[in-house]
């Protein structure tokens, strides 16, 4: 017999015939499209297959249990099934992956500076994360002092192995050379409050936060600041 493409619901034996093979189209519903073949002869001659209408009539008749409609629902259910496990694997997925870490800002950080013993002209600027989750210390602090305008140039020498991360409460270090020690800096003058601004990641900056300075913080064209540093130790070291 050659290859019909459909479901075989069953064979059907007429007298002098023989057994007739009745299959349904997939797609069309019952009592739809339906092709039947005879078993041929030994010899390889085709046998007549019966009218359409006298396999029609059987089947309208319920004499053949229809299949095709269980198939298809099955079709439809184990479909269902695997559209259903691959929402679930998608949404498990992106659940899986971890959102993105901000930036330190001033939405999530508190900001303070304190003078230190050692160096000399020197002072700590600490950034605390105050958030419930993580923040990338990006680059370096960008400052300046009172109403300038020019900012506090960075220590390039200073800038660490890798982005600080803050973990909910951690902090951050900048040490800030407030001005040469051997007196060779200009424009030296007493600073009173500290504009403090935060690298964005992306190459922006943001706004300022004001910080109050330490009374007697004195500044000159010297003043440098060194990049987001993990512990005390290595922002004081330049």
């Amino acid at each position: 017999m050659r290859h019909v493409s459909a479901v075989r619901t069953r064979g059907i034996t007429f007298p002098q015939v023989g057994e007739v093979q009745v299959f349904q189209r997939p797609g069309c519903p019952e009592r739809g499209l339906w092709v039947a073949e005879a078993n041929g002869e030994a010899d390889g001659t085709p046998r007549a297959i019966p009218p359409r209408e006298t396999i029609r009539s059987l089947l309208d008749s319920g004499d053949i249990r229809m299949r095709t409609a269980r198939i298809t629902a099955t079709g439809l259910t184990l479909a269902a099934a695997l559209l259903a496990g691959t929402a679930a694997t998608t949404a498990q997925a992106q659940a899986a992956e971890p959102a993105p870490v901000p930036a330190c800002s001033l939405a999530n950080t508190k900001t303070t500076v304190r003078n230190v013993p050692r160096p000399i002209n020197h002072q700590l600027l600490t950034v605390t994360n105050t958030s419930s989750k993580p923040c990338f210390a990006y680059g370096a602090p960008h400052l300046a002092f009172d109403a300038a305008q020019n900012v506090v140039s960075v220590v390039d020498d200073s800038i660490p192995q890798a982005v600080v991360t803050l973990e909910p409460g951690e902090s951050a270090y900048a040490g800030i050379n407030l001005s040469a020690a051997d007196g060779s800096g200009t424009d030296g003058r007493y600073a009173s409050v500290l504009r403090v601004s935060f690298d964005e990641g992306d190459g922006t900056e943001s706004r300022a936060r004001t910080v109050k300075l330490p009374k007697g913080t004195w500044v000159d064209s010297k003043a440098a600041v060194t990049y987001w540093q993990s512990d005390v130790e290595s922002a004081l070291m330049w």
